[in-house]
């Protein structure tokens, strides 16, 4: 980090000229060092050794200068890094700190009024107008946009996830793919990003109000595969996917509450795969492949059904509501056991079916309908409150227990 802050003044000309703003130029290169008399004397072979009683120490230095790699263009200055031996993840510190700084710098200018600093002027005399907050929020949208797509350009890295490293680092990526040298994960996190960059061109041009080039994606999911094939061994590769593909994800997001063991998340991942593979590229305008689509993941849901025991079958179906995941969430964050989950999760079965029930019974009046269905929520709240306890109670009704307010409804 020590490089990351010496002055690239040169640096950033590329992009002050692009932006309209001024830089000042490179500096021509010092001239290479030459040996003196002295050194080239010391340096020259000896046919007798030379006794001495003192040691002789021969210093030597290349006078590095960081004008001599300095360049108006970043790719430029880029490569001349790489030439002379600078880490990538020292190059980018440096790149990503002069951006930042620029940028930085942009979006400054539009947090003043324009105004001179005067001292004895009061606070609103340097408040941004209408006029200038909104033309503020507008720059400030475009400049957000401008820098991921620069960082990309210049170093291949997603920003979001590049930012986060001077924030928290978590070393996810190390975890995840343990299970692979050092090696082959500094390779997969290069495939990674060279993807992402892939298809956000693809997207990009999307937002253009081009369609989005289905094709193009096709042909990057099987460079994807490719490369991954040559990196890693078939078990290697299907470890990998477990862990990163877009299926995986989407199941360890739906599945919250299910709790399923490895081999059962491995036979639904194989199933699911197999699926969103062969659908993956259909178009908004096909109608007979969205219909094909929907009648093969009902086929799906079905085969994943019957692999499931009664009781596992029980725990899936669960899963399917949202207010069940969020008790679960709950559960995890307090520490909860498993008990008082089931408990919960029965109360809201017994109670929504006497709402639904009280709902149906056309012979009642309305106002002993009402009277019922408030009966049915008090003691709703009594029950979940006794399992939960007068704090808990009180979080969860705020943030997962929304469900009990509705049940004095008659909507």
């Amino acid at each position: 980090m020590v490089l990351a802050n010496i002055g690239i003044v040169a640096g950033g000309y590329y992009y002050f000229e692009r932006f309209h703003a001024k830089r000042a130029a490179a500096t021509p290169p010092a001239p290479a060092h030459q040996l003196t008399a002295a050194e080239k004397k010391a340096l020259e072979p000896r046919s007798e050794p030379v006794v001495s009683n003192a040691p002789t120490v021969i210093m030597l230095t290349n006078q590095f200068h960081w004008r001599e790699v300095e360049t108006a263009d970043y790719h430029t200055y880029i490569a001349n890094l790489r030439n002379i031996g600078c880490p990538e993840a020292t190059i980018r510190d440096i790149i990503l700190t002069d951006v930042m700084k620029l940028f930085a710098e942009r979006r400054g200018q539009f947090y003043q009024n324009g105004r001179e600093f005067k001292f004895w002027e009061t606070s609103e005399k340097r408040a941004l107008n209408a006029r200038q907050l909104e033309e503020r929020e507008k720059q400030l949208a475009k400049i957000d946009k401008e820098v991921p797509g620069i960082l990309r350009d210049l170093l291949g890295v997603n920003y979001d996830r590049e930012i986060n490293k001077y924030f928290v680092d978590n070393r996810d990526d190390d975890r995840r793919l343990s299970f692979v040298s050092e090696d082959k994960r500094t390779q997969l996190l290069a495939l990674r990003e060279e993807i992402e960059g892939l298809k956000e061109h693809i997207f990009d041009q999307a937002q253009n109000g081009q369609p989005v080039d289905l094709e193009g994606l096709k042909k990057i999911q099987a460079h994807r595969k490719e490369m991954l094939a040559q990196m890693l061994t078939p078990e290697e590769r299907q470890e990998y996917e477990l862990r990163r593909w877009e299926t995986a994800k989407r199941l360890r997001r739906e599945l919250v509450g299910f709790n399923p063991s490895e081999p059962e998340f491995r036979q639904m991942f194989q199933l699911w795969q197999a699926h969103e593979e062969k659908f993956a590229f259909i178009s908004a305008d096909d109608e007979n492949g969205r219909r094909a689509k929907e009648q093969d993941q009902k086929r799906l849901e079905e085969e994943v059904r019957a692999k499931l025991s009664p009781e596992r079958l029980a725990d899936y179906e669960r899963t399917r509501s949202q207010d069940y995941q969020q008790l679960c969430f709950f559960a995890e964050r307090y520490e909860l056991p498993q008990s008082t989950v089931q408990a919960i999760s029965e109360i809201k079965k017994i109670a929504e079916n006497a709402r639904q029930n009280l709902l149906g019974e056309q012979s009642l009046v309305e106002a002993d309908r009402q009277a019922a269905l408030k009966a049915i929520r008090e003691e709703t709240l009594r029950a979940v409150r006794q399992n939960l306890g007068d704090k808990l109670f009180s979080t969860y009704a705020q943030n997962a227990g929304t469900w009990i307010d509705a049940l004095g409804g008659s909507k």
